[in-house]
Parts: structure tokens; C-alpha cells; sequence
């Protein structure tokens, strides 16, 4: 197997982070990758960029497109990535990578003693806009498709497939999903392995653009929480929307034990009783944090999940 990578890197009016992200994409100690772009409607001078720096980067392809969103501009080039590649990795335009990011995801990759899908992920360095550190990510207790159907672990600038995961997601892309980053640790954890690295392998920016943001703070993400709930009473994260249509794209081809596990998450919906008896239960889906686990049954009393 070759250990070559494909960095998928989507663009949106990033002229003012872009050249930091591609001059630490420069910077990376595994050397064998190639880097595919795809511009999102940019209005500024993002693609003149690009252009830039097509020199620095052999075999770089640039596609344009017209505004689809974060979502299906990732999808899009999971989609279209280069299948000589062995492993494809998500990118995004304001963060700086570690010189070491894409060795240390290749190795822990090809150390997977089983084959079939698999997806490595890892923890986050928050910084500010100059890049001074505020804080880091969390490292989740313990990873699995139960905890996949109610959250995600990681953010998506860190993730990597490799070959078997990208078939199996682009096999059957979503017709909706919170992220595709979120989607793709549910998809992989259902059948195969996730792999998650507790060294923060990127410096993620927090400013006042990002597409979805993160903090250290575990206040400031429970008031985030707290506000995306009360502004959508639909639902919090609409999880079980998430749950059905992993079901709808996959549900012939899940293990008996996810499922379950599924089948269980999604019909304990239907009515209050059903809520209240799953509530109280083990469940079966459980968040990183004791308390997001609790709110999580509260939620689901309340049928808002």
C-alpha cells in the first residue's frame, strides 16, 4: 500500500487565513500527498491565491463551483478525489497544521491491524486570530457508534480516511447531514475503526467567520448548546433526522448490534412513553461528559433530539 494522501481543502472568501494554512501545509514532514481545491463561489481573491501557490504544490488541481456550503463542497471533493491515493484528508482554510499531522495520521492508519474502513482524528490547539493559544479540545472518553449518533469528537480539519472509508461514504452520500465531518464518524464507526489522537495535531482558529466554531470553555459550549436549542425547538442537533438517514443509506448492511443500537435510538421517538422508558435506560448512546449525557436524557423526555 501506498502511503500517498489527497488534501481536500474547501474555499470560501479565505484570503485573509489561506496563505498561513498553505505555507504549514508546506511545512508537512510526510511528503508524498497531493493537494485538491475546490472554491465554493469565493468573491474575494482567494482563487488568486490559489494561483499563487499552484507552483509549490505538484499535481495541485483547482475546481470552482458555484456556492453549495461546507457540507457538499467537502463531499464533493471526497467524491472526487484521486483513487491513487491510499488516504484523504480534510483541510480547512483558516486552521495551520502541525509539521507532523499528516505523518503521524499516516502511521496510526497503517497500524490498523483489520481491514475495512477506518477514519483517525485528533485533538485541537485553539487559537486566536494571531494564533496565540487559548485553550484545547477535550479528549472524549471513549469513541464508538453509540456515542457517533449524538456527537462528534473531533472537528473535520483533523480528520483522515483512508481508502476503504472514502468508498464506503461516497457510496451513499447523504441527502442531509449536520456535517460531513459528523457524518463521516458515524458512517466509519459503524463499520470500522476510529482512531483518535489526544496531540493536538492543528492549530484551529476561532474567529468570527468560522463555518462552525469550538472552545475550551466548557461554559461558553454549554451556553453555544444552550442557544442553538432554544433558537430551533425543533430539535437541539437533529440527531435522530442524522440516525434515519444512516438507516435509510445503509440499514441492509449494519451489524446486528449497531443495529439495535440504531433501531432503539429511533424509535424511542415515536411517543413519550417510549421516550421515557429509553430516557431512563441504558440507551445505549451516551455524549463524552456525564452532564452532556444527562442533558442528553432530558432532551430526549422532551422529545427535542
Amino acid at each position: 500500500m501506498n502511503r500517498r494522501v489527497n488534501v481536500l481543502l474547501s474555499t470560501f472568501n479565505g484570503e485573509k487565513f489561506l496563505p498561513e494554512l498553505l505555507d504549514s501545509l508546506k511545512r508537512q514532514s510526510h511528503e508524498d500527498w497531493l493537494l485538491s481545491v475546490r472554491d465554493d463561489g469565493s468573491t474575494d481573491g482567494t482563487l488568486e491565491i490559489l494561483k499563487i501557490y499552484r507552483s509549490s504544490f505538484p499535481g495541485m488541481r483547482i475546481s470552482t463551483g458555484t456556492n453549495i456550503g461546507v457540507i457538499d463542497s467537502f463531499f464533493t471533493l471526497l467524491r472526487d478525489g484521486d483513487p491513487s491515493c491510499s488516504f484523504f484528508a480534510f483541510c480547512d482554510q483558516d486552521d495551520v497544521w502541525k509539521p507532523d499531522k499528516l505523518a503521524d495520521a499516516v502511521r496510526c492508519l497503517s497500524k490498523v491491524d483489520i481491514k475495512g474502513p477506518a477514519l483517525y482524528c485528533s485533538r485541537v490547539e485553539y487559537v486566536n486570530e494571531e494564533l496565540k493559544t487559548t485553550g484545547f479540545s477535550r479528549i472524549p472518553r471513549r469513541v464508538g457508534f453509540g456515542n457517533a449518533l449524538v456527537e462528534n469528537i473531533s472537528s473535520g480539519c483533523t480528520f483522515v480516511l483512508n481508502s476503504e472509508a472514502r468508498r464506503l461514504i461516497i457510496s451513499a452520500l447523504p441527502g442531509s447531514a449536520i456535517m460531513h465531518d459528523w457524518w463521516c464518524y458515524l458512517v466509519v464507526s459503524c463499520f470500522g475503526v476510529v482512531r483518535y489522537d489526544p496531540n493536538p495535531q492543528v492549530l484551529y482558529r476561532q474567529h468570527g467567520k468560522n463555518a462552525v466554531g469550538g472552545t475550551a470553555s466548557r461554559w461558553r459550549n454549554f451556553s453555544h448548546r444552550a442557544s442553538r436549542f432554544l433558537k430551533n425547538p425543533g430539535g437541539m442537533y437533529r440527531v435522530t433526522d442524522q440516525g434515519r438517514e444512516l438507516a435509510l443509506r445503509f440499514g441492509g448492511s449494519i451489524n446486528r448490534e449497531n443495529a439495535a443500537t440504531l433501531a432503539a435510538f429511533l424509535r424511542s421517538k415515536s411517543r413519550l412513553s417510549t421516550r421515557f422508558r429509553y430516557a431512563l435506560s441504558p440507551m445505549g448512546v451516551w455524549r463524552q461528559s456525564r452532564v452532556d449525557t444527562f442533558i442528553l436524557r432530558i432532551l430526549i423526555l422532551l422529545g427535542r433530539y
